[in-house]
């Protein structure tokens, strides 16, 4: 869920959103199943009139059910103070028991119990997906390149003497926050190198 959204653009968004897809799903559905049911010569006929007559309804239902499952995922966040799979899941089958209601208590529980364990399936389902996916850290490599980096910085400080790019006898040191090399001054690099056993370079 996009937290970042106001929570009425949210709502707005996912009626209609759900709406949409309710009355296209809904007129394809309809369209088949009022061809399929139909007599030779009238299946285009009675598959329109099934769709004028049931695709709205399928429609509306379906953004209605957008919108509660919108609001009620925005109280969740509220009083959970944290957006996980579980509000969805919980909003959702919450969403399906409130539109199943007129239905009566048994069939409403039955379509939430249902529609509910469904989604905490495909929840889970991207959960494991997202973490096989991700890269995982190299955690040996990295450990190598920080064994090699005091050698590293020792071999960079000789070459730059060697070369005569730093005037004065500078050098360079380790930049923990930048993740580089920094000058140093001359006086830095000589304790630098004692202390790791190494000569100062003429």
């Amino acid at each position: 869920m996009q937290i970042d959204k106001p929570w009425f653009d949210r709502l707005l968004d996912q009626t209609v959103d759900y709406f949409l897809v309710g009355i296209v799903g809904g007129s394809a559905f309809n369209m088949l199943k009022g061809m399929y049911n139909s007599p030779k010569g009238e299946r285009l006929i009675r598959g329109l009139q099934a769709v004028r007559m049931n695709a709205p309804r399928f429609g509306s239902n379906c953004g209605i059910f957008g919108g509660l499952s919108s609001v009620l995922e925005s109280f969740m966040i509220h009083v959970r103070q944290k957006d996980d799979p579980w509000n969805s899941v919980l909003s959702d089958a919450t969403a399906v028991g409130l539109v199943k209601m007129h239905r009566g208590l048994g069939p409403t529980s039955h379509s939430a119990l249902i529609f509910g364990s469904g989604m905490a399936l495909l929840e889970g389902y991207l959960i494991v997906k997202n973490r096989v996916q991700s890269p995982q850290p190299d955690f040996e490599e990295l450990d190598k390149k920080q064994k090699r980096w005091p050698a590293m910085i020792v071999e960079a400080n000789i070459q730059l003497r060697r070369k005569g790019a730093i005037a004065g006898g500078g050098g360079c040191r380790s930049s923990r926050g930048g993740g580089g090399l920094v000058i140093a001054s001359g006086v830095e690099m000589e304790a630098v190198l004692d202390m790791m056993g190494v000569g100062a370079i003429s």
